[in-house]
């Protein structure tokens, strides 16, 4: 954990010099703009606010103190991601849009499985910037398999085996066989990224004990359950682990004038551990034993984040605007706790930040939609915003 803190402080210091820099030497002859865009699903100004004003987030805060923030609003419907990440792909609500649900059943596979790319009935940012013949990378955003063919790279959602593919076995990385092409476009991608895939066994007891104060008689389970913390952890922590290092190589060989990639971690931590981080919201009652283990998990998670996006600006470099957004943010909630031992669930108030060229220093965001991302972010590459986007852009930022 020392060694992302550390990191996070050099690109945060990095990160507000070229900033400062870029705004005093903006000249007519300067680059196109480029941006990054890091997607942290679930992530919650009330967790972050606190640990940004203790400096543990110190990329974060460099963010903040370079840009815009604001709390934004998502779909009145906020219960899948999937959908609204598309909202703030597309720019457009779900009834647009098309994706509705998490899952869908495909043709030819005998299961429900994530929802396809093929269930989106209208353009992505990634469709828009390639068409004006702008250079476009995502890797990991929900709804991306199969990948579509792009000005740029597309590693799906699909790369990275989520806990939603499983099917059969829960500790089986396989996939079904027609879900394992167009996991990325070009298709020739894949063997360069191939070996930068993190299995779920490969997420071990020390992994798990840089976010669990864990006892001395703990026993790392060899068998991983759906619904069990340890478990999910260890999803969520290889996905996360898989798409940084796609991100890494990617926006440090290609960089693409528009750049994305997701993350899932804050999300799965704060469903299965928020009655420890509000056991009073919560009201499950966990053991004094497992709240001495878990209460700083989620924290600590955000930390870690933290430190993936100061390396991911640190490799982009100080020319690249940086947008960070979640989908949704957290409350307490125990609609599903005796089945799936979920504490906390979604609620509509999303994160957002915001720096680089063009963007405001110190300007407060109070009305963002999510439906806003896109339309914003094709202004601030000077492209047109089609006029049945649902969003419009952020022009106080």
């Amino acid at each position: 954990m020392t060694r992302f803190v550390r990191g996070a402080a050099l690109a945060a210091f990095a990160l507000a010099a070229a900033f400062a820099a870029g705004c005093a030497k903006k000249a007519p002859t300067s680059p196109a703009t480029q941006t990054t865009v890091i997607a942290l699903d679930g992530t919650d100004w009330r967790v972050a606010l606190p640990l940004l004003r203790q400096d543990k987030l110190p990329a974060l805060a460099a963010i903040r103190h370079a840009g815009a923030a604001g709390v934004m609003r998502t779909n009145p419907d906020y219960r899948w991601s999937p959908v609204l990440w598309t909202s703030i792909a597309t720019g457009k609500l779900p009834e647009k849009h098309g994706v509705t649900s998490f899952m869908a059943q495909v043709p030819g596979l005998p299961r429900r499985i994530p929802t396809p790319s093929t269930e989106r009935r209208c353009r992505a940012l990634w469709n828009i910037f390639s068409e004006r013949g702008r250079t476009v990378g995502f890797i990991g955003w929900w709804v991306t398999w199969p990948a579509e063919p792009v000005k740029g790279f597309m590693v799906s959602d699909h790369f990275s085996v989520s806990r939603f593919d499983l099917g059969r076995d829960f500790n089986s990385d396989e996939e079904d066989p027609g879900l394992s092409e167009k996991q990325t476009y070009p298709e020739s991608l894949l063997p360069r990224i191939a070996s930068l895939k993190v299995s779920r066994r490969d997420i071990t007891q020390a992994d798990l004990a840089r976010f669990v104060d864990l006892p001395h008689d703990f026993v790392y389970p060899t068998d991983l359950q759906k619904f069990d913390k340890v478990s999910e952890f260890a999803i969520a922590c290889s996905v996360d682990r898989t798409h940084f290092g796609a991100a890494r190589k990617l926006l440090a060989e290609e960089s693409p004038e528009l750049f994305g990639v997701f993350f899932q971690g804050i999300d799965i931590l704060q469903h299965y551990t928020w009655e420890f981080l509000d056991p009073a919201g919560a009201g499950t009652n966990p053991s004094s034993g497992d709240r001495r283990a878990w209460s700083a998990a989620a924290e600590k998670y955000y930390a870690y984040a933290d430190g993936l996006v100061g390396q991911l600006v640190e490799v982009g470099g100080g020319e690249r605007a940086i947008l960070v957004v979640s989908d949704h943010g957290f409350r307490p909630g125990t609609e599903r706790y005796a089945e799936k031992h979920i504490s906390g669930e979604h609620r509509r108030q999303a994160f957002f930040l915001y720096a680089g060229p063009g963007v405001r220093r110190g300007a407060r965001i109070d009305d963002a939609d999510a439906v806003d991302i896109a339309p914003t972010l094709l202004a601030a590459h000077g492209l047109p915003v089609a006029a049945d986007m649902d969003g419009v852009p952020l022009v106080d930022a």
